[in-house]
């Protein structure tokens, strides 16, 4: 009897056990269960914001790149401007040479001119100038220009319009050097252009196609006709950004009153590291080079410089 009581004890006591464990388990599951569903439900909105932010990264990458689109679009059309402005500022000061002798007009006095009794160099120097100048035709100005009758003919194709006459004072040149040595090229600034002058037996006298920068050939036909020999000319140069890369210079350059040019030089060719060197104070410079076109492909046709002559345009010697 005892033994039938102690195991009918045992059995409650483990039944009861049971039950309990039971009921927290069941509470547990319950627990489990509403944290399960607490967990979906953040998951879910974590899952909406990360679908609003996917967007909203989406959008700003499309602005982004709308924004890089106009900004390169920018920037060309910002190089095309910077290379037309600079053509247009090289067709004025090219101009403004060819018409030297109106410039001088608008500058100087239209008083008449007082030719100087020279007494130096210097005075014959402003003389020539003066002489020059004061021409009221082209052919005037031939008595004080070298080789006149080799020039005449150049002088009778450059001055198609007719020239005004004009006063030049001491005051309105500047002299490079003194003492000049026979048969000595000087340079003279007058109103900021460069004459080149040549003191000779019978006196100092101009270098007209030096001083004027005239070729033979049109710049502009070499240019247009991409089937021209090689050239010699007299131009302007001048650093441009349009398009220097590690490899290449591109130096600007024209010649007289025509357009600008971009003329492409490799960087380790003895004639890119020549202007280069020249163009390093930022500076325009007065070069003489013969160009070549490049024909490589009907895509990669440019004119680059086959050879270095000199810095400056008189040839005399």
């Amino acid at each position: 009897m005892k033994k039938a009581s102690l195991f009918l004890a045992f059995v409650f006591i483990t039944t009861f056990s049971f039950s309990q464990s039971k009921k927290e388990l069941e509470e547990q599951i319950i627990q489990l269960q509403q944290k399960s569903l607490s967990l979906e439900q953040k998951d879910s909105m974590l899952s909406e914001k990360n679908k609003f932010l996917e967007s909203e990264l989406s959008s700003l990458k499309l602005n982004l790149l709308s924004i890089t689109t106009t900004l390169n679009l920018m920037s060309g059309k910002m190089g095309d401007l910077e290379k037309t402005i600079l053509d247009q500022e090289k067709k004025i000061l090219a101009l403004a040479r060819k018409n030297d002798s109106l410039l001088l007009v608008n500058k100087g006095s239209s008083k008449e001119v007082q030719f100087v009794d020279p007494i130096n160099e210097e005075d014959s120097i402003l003389l020539v100038l003066q002489t020059y100048f004061a021409a009221k035709k082209w052919e005037e100005r031939l008595s004080v220009v070298l080789k006149p009758e080799s020039t005449k003919q150049m002088m009778k194709e450059y001055y198609a319009t007719p020239i005004s006459p004009a006063a030049v004072r001491k005051e309105n040149i500047l002299i490079k050097g003194s003492n000049f040595k026979q048969n000595e090229v000087i340079n003279v600034s007058c109103y900021n252009e460069i004459f080149y002058i040549k003191k000779t037996a019978e006196g100092f006298k101009i270098d007209w196609a030096g001083t004027v920068g005239y070729n033979a050939y049109s710049f502009k036909t070499f240019r247009a006709i991409n089937t021209s020999p090689a050239k010699t000319f007299r131009v302007t140069v001048s650093f441009t950004s349009y398009y220097n890369n590690d490899d290449w210079w591109a130096f600007s350059m024209n010649s007289d009153s025509e357009y600008a040019s971009d003329i492409y030089v490799l960087k380790s060719s003895p004639e890119g590291k020549k202007i280069s060197e020249i163009l390093k104070d930022g500076k325009d410079h007065q070069l003489i080079v013969e160009l070549k076109w490049i024909l490589d492909d009907p895509s990669n046709q440019y004119i680059t410089v086959s050879k270095f002559i000199q810095e400056g345009w008189s040839q005399e010697k």
